[in-house]
């Protein structure tokens, strides 16, 4: 994989402004990776399957990080895709089979998500500590 520069971008204004921004910016990475067609999906499911699990996240997120929102659905507008498939390609922990605690490969404890995914643990779909 060629080596890729991450851009440096200084915002400011609010987070509907900065997350409009980075759609902007940033339009064809966000483009190219919210084309729920070109999804790899773990387990076999559907990209329908991946955005209802998102859902879940988002349930348990969005009253407690309601910014992280705004920003979001501002950048998904200006880049001109699904908000949901955006905040889907957010969660790293629905993008591979579930891991268990003591077993090698296992994910690592205490990362923001990791605690979402300790409470929403959506019918069955991650594994129990």
């Amino acid at each position: 994989m060629p080596d890729r520069e991450i851009p440096l971008l200084r915002l400011s204004g609010s987070y509907a402004d900065v997350g409009a921004a980075i759609g902007e910016a940033c339009r064809d990475t966000i483009v190219r990776e919210c084309d729920t067609g070109s999804w790899a999906m773990p387990l076999g499911r559907s990209a329908r399957e991946q955005l209802a699990i998102a859902d879940a996240y988002a349930e348990v997120t969005r009253p407690r990080m309601p910014w992280l929102f705004e920003e979001l659905e501002g950048c998904a507008g200006t880049a001109g895709v699904d908000p949901r498939a955006l905040w889907a390609c957010c969660i790293e922990e629905i993008w591979y089979a579930p891991r268990t605690a003591g077993v090698p490969g296992a994910a690592i404890s205490g990362r923001c998500s990791d605690l979402v995914a300790t409470a929403v643990q959506p019918k069955g779909v991650l594994s129990t500590r």
